[in-house]
């Protein structure tokens, strides 16, 4: 996609009198870019996500160059999803699971870590590893990859993100878990506003 599209994009977001309302809107009425019109196969996979993480029924979400077709990262805003076979390999789609029960468990595992390399280190400062995840945290968001390798959570992501991958025939996955919508949503406009902030500026 071209500069000057990307900056029409750009426009009609910052147009937006409330970018968390379109957020709401789009996340829980809308289908995502990538499945067109096909909303059967929007909801097969969703049950394949539910299934994969078990226990429960947790929102399950596509959101990034998935849902809207087009990069929204600063360095990337508005380049294209990139379909299986294309020359410079496939997008990967971003996964929003919202369950509290799950960040929960997440949280629970990254604590008991945290204590842990205390009790292995003493006092000082913990790895940083740790420093930058109590901030996502206290917004309500858990990267699987900074919990415990070996912890029964990140086991069921894996399987959850292999079974997208599997639906959507290669795109590889990634996945973050949220305490609540409304955190999936504030992440999510958060992000785009300082991305539009930094194209404004431009």
């Amino acid at each position: 996609m071209d500069t000057a599209t990307a900056a029409v994009i750009a426009n009609d977001f910052v147009n937006e009198r409330n970018l968390r309302g379109y957020f709401e809107r789009r996340l829980r009425s809308a289908r995502p870019w990538l499945f067109g019109d096909d909303t059967s196969a929007f909801r097969a996979w969703q049950i394949a996500i539910r299934s994969a993480l078990g226990k429960g029924s947790p929102g399950v979400y596509l959101v990034g160059s998935s849902m809207f077709g087009i990069s929204l990262k600063p360095l990337a805003f508005g380049r294209p999803f990139r379909e299986v076979g294309h020359s410079e390999g496939p997008s990967d789609v971003d996964i929003a699971v919202v369950d509290a029960n799950l960040f929960t468990v997440a949280w629970n595992h990254i604590v008991d870590y945290s204590r842990f390399a205390r009790a292995e280190i003493g006092h000082g400062r913990l790895p940083a590893q740790i420093q930058v995840v109590r901030n996502g945290i206290y917004w309500g968001h858990v990267t699987p990859r900074d919990v415990p390798s070996s912890s029964e959570i990140v086991g069921r992501v894996r399987t959850a993100c292999a079974a997208s991958e599997r639906e959507l025939s290669g795109h590889p996955a990634t996945a973050r878990i949220y305490r609540r919508f409304t955190d999936l949503v504030g992440y999510q406009t958060d992000g785009l506003s300082r991305t539009l902030r930094g194209i404004m500026r431009e």
